[in-house]
């Protein structure tokens, strides 16, 4: 992150920030990519009423109260806020997925 973030400012505190925050963004990307994909699956199915329910649970429920938390309470700053969100996207991609894995299951055959 260093690297990336010294190409295009001389800063050292805005070096060290944005590193930071650019392991966070990488770890965002791996959750919103698992979460968009199970929600599409989702919408395949023709279910989008429960995952809509479980992101705004996970956004607005969790991620956005532990964001704030993380950020003036927690004294992370802005890392706080991004941390409150990849952890919104890891929790909406787990209910996602499991909702997705139990809505396309097989039914037990009968033979």
């Amino acid at each position: 992150g260093d690297v990336i973030a010294s190409q295009f400012v001389d800063d050292s505190g805005v070096v060290t920030l944005t590193a930071t925050l650019l392991i966070v963004a990488g770890i965002f990307q791996i959750f919103d990519g698992l979460q968009v994909v199970a929600s599409g699956s989702l919408r395949g199915l023709s279910d989008v009423n429960v995952p809509m329910a479980l992101i705004a649970g996970c956004y607005w429920g969790i991620g956005l109260p532990l964001a704030w938390f993380l950020a003036f309470p927690g004294a992370f700053g802005v890392t706080g806020i991004w941390m409150g969100l990849a952890f919104a996207l890891a929790l909406a991609s787990l209910a996602l997925n499991a909702r997705f894995l139990a809505k396309s299951a097989l039914p037990p055959s009968r033979g």
